[in-house]
């Protein structure tokens, strides 16, 4: 271990701003994969065994801001894997337009939803809102954990 001794998650990100700013974004990057690991795991364990599709699909992924300076992530279904196993299953993929946004949807695009919520004819089975509220507290230390680990390497390798 090195000489810094941090104990909370304001002294950890303080202790990043001695480092470059590429440095900090996989850092931070890295901890919310890591934290997100068990809630994602977790969410495969709740899906409906007969859902396997939905299963292998389910992961971590970043998402786009407006804001350069903001990085987001998602645990959700990964579309073109959904797709793909519902391909390979004999289902097709259907598409509309909509009359009011003017989108195009897949039939596939919102089924992570319909199981989560349900829909008028399917009870639901909620998958990532209980693993989310199971492992959250568990995320947060373990992206703490993932975090303090890197900055005490990276101080050891600057001290070489």
């Amino acid at each position: 271990m090195s000489d810094v001794n941090v104990q909370g998650m304001d002294d950890l990100l303080n202790s990043l701003k001695i480092f470059s700013d590429n440095f900090q974004n996989k850092v931070v990057k890295g901890a919310v994969r890591a934290g997100a690991a068990g809630i994602v795991k977790d969410a495969k364990r709740n899906v409906p065994k007969h859902l396997g599709a939905l299963k292998k699909s389910i992961g971590l992924t970043q998402r786009k801001q407006r804001v350069k300076t903001l990085i987001g992530f998602a645990i959700s279904p990964k579309k073109n894997l959904l797709v793909k196993e519902f391909i390979k299953a004999g289902r097709v993929q259907t598409w509309s337009v909509s009359k009011i946004t003017g989108f195009k949807s897949s039939n596939f695009d919102n089924y992570g939803g319909y199981v989560e919520f349900g829909t008028s004819n399917q009870s639901a089975h909620p998958y990532l809102r209980p693993a989310y509220e199971h492992m959250g507290p568990e995320s947060i230390r373990l992206a703490r954990e993932y975090m303090s680990k890197r900055i005490d390497k990276e101080i050891e390798r600057a001290k070489k």
